[in-house]
C-alpha cells in the first residue's frame, strides 16, 4: 500500500482528471490511486450497476468481488472494510481495505466524496468526446470507398468508444437458410479462431442477432442461457466475460452483417451502451454499401458531410 501524503495537490489533480484527449484514461486511473492512498485504501473501484450487476469501468489495487450493491452505510464486505459513495444512480467509487484493518474514518470519507464529484464531473465530459469521435467516425468511415478502411474504422472506434477489449464486424453471406455470418474484421483477439468465425443464423451472439434482427447480449458467458453455447470454447479461449452484438442494416432494412464488441473484466453492457453501438452499426452499414457500390459499379446512396 502506498504512503499516506500529507496533503492532496487538489489543483494538480483536478488538471489531470479534467484534461481532454487520449490521457482521459490514464487520468482516471490516476486519480483512484490518488483515492486508494488519501485513505490507506487497498483497492478502489469505480463501477457501474446494470440490471443490478456490477460492470467495472476502472479499478485500481485489487478489488473485492462483486456480486450485488452494497448499501450506502455499509462498513464491511466480504470481512474486508470498505467505504462507498454515489456518483449518481447507477455509478459508486468503492474503496476497499485489507482483512482486520480498521474501518474508515469520516475524513476517509470526506476526500472519497470529493474525488467522486471529480469523477462525475469528468464522465461527462467523457460523453462529449465520445459523441464527438462518433461524428468524426461518421466522416472517417462514410467518406472512403475502402471496404477495409471501414471495417477496421468502425472495429477500432467500437472497442475504444466501449471500453471493449474485443470487437469485430460479421457480414452476411449467402442467402435464406444457408446465411451465415463471417468475421471480416477483428481487433483485440488472441486467438486466429476469432478472427476465422463462420457462424449459422441462430447460433451463438451473432447468429441470434441475425436471426432475431435486434441487439443480444451476453452478461457472463460461463453462465448465459441467453445463446447456443457451440462457441463458449472460444470465448472461453479469448477470456470474454461479457458481449453485445447489434445488426448493421441495409437502406432496404435488410440485416447485411453485425458488429459485436467483447469485455474481458467483469462487467456488463449497459442501454446506453447498446445504443451508441447501434449508431456506430448504422455509420458502418453505410460504408459497406458504399464500398460494394463503387465496386459494383454503382454510385454511393449514402453521403454525410462536415458542418
Amino acid at each position: 500500500m502506498a504512503d499516506i501524503p500529507t496533503a492532496v495537490n487538489w489543483p494538480d489533480l483536478i488538471t489531470e482528471l479534467l484534461a481532454e484527449g487520449p490521457a482521459c484514461v490514464r487520468s482516471t486511473d490516476m486519480t483512484l490511486t490518488m483515492a486508494a492512498e488519501v485513505s490507506a485504501a487497498e483497492s478502489v473501484v469505480l463501477v457501474e450497476w446494470v440490471r443490478g450487476r456490477p460492470s467495472v469501468l476502472h479499478a485500481v489495487g485489487d478489488p473485492v468481488p462483486l456480486f450485488y450493491r452494497p448499501s450506502a452505510d455499509a462498513t464491511h464486505l466480504a470481512g474486508r472494510p470498505i467505504s462507498m459513495v454515489g456518483l449518481d444512480a447507477h455509478r459508486d467509487l468503492l474503496a476497499v481495505r485489507p482483512t482486520g484493518a480498521p474501518p474508515f474514518s469520516t475524513s476517509d470519507l470526506s476526500a472519497l466524496r470529493a474525488v467522486a464529484a471529480l469523477l462525475a464531473h469528468s464522465q461527462s465530459v467523457g460523453r462529449k468526446e465520445a459523441a464527438e469521435a462518433l461524428y468524426q467516425l461518421s466522416l472517417d468511415v462514410v467518406g472512403t470507398l475502402d471496404l477495409d478502411r471501414v471495417l477496421l474504422s468502425t472495429a477500432t472506434a467500437a472497442s475504444r468508444l466501449l471500453q471493449s477489449e474485443v470487437a469485430g464486424v460479421f457480414l452476411v453471406h449467402g442467402q435464406g437458410d444457408n446465411q451465415e455470418l463471417r468475421m471480416q474484421c477483428a481487433i483485440g483477439n488472441r486467438t486466429v479462431e476469432t478472427a476465422r468465425l463462420r457462424i449459422p443464423r441462430g447460433h451463438g451472439i451473432a447468429g441470434k442477432v441475425l436471426q432475431c434482427g435486434a441487439p443480444v447480449r451476453v452478461d457472463d458467458y460461463a453462465t448465459t442461457s441467453t445463446i447456443s453455447l457451440e462457441y463458449l470454447p472460444t470465448a472461453l479461449a479469448e477470456g470474454t466475460q461479457s458481449g453485445l452484438g447489434v445488426p448493421m442494416h441495409n437502406t432496404s432494412g435488410d440485416i447485411i452483417g453485425v458488429l459485436a464488441v467483447w469485455r474481458r473484466r467483469p462487467s456488463v453492457f449497459s442501454d446506453e451502451d447498446e445504443e451508441f453501438l447501434i449508431s456506430l452499426a448504422g455509420l458502418a452499414a453505410i460504408g459497406v454499401a458504399n464500398a460494394r457500390g463503387r465496386c459494383s459499379g454503382l454510385e454511393p446512396h449514402t453521403t454525410l458531410r462536415g458542418g
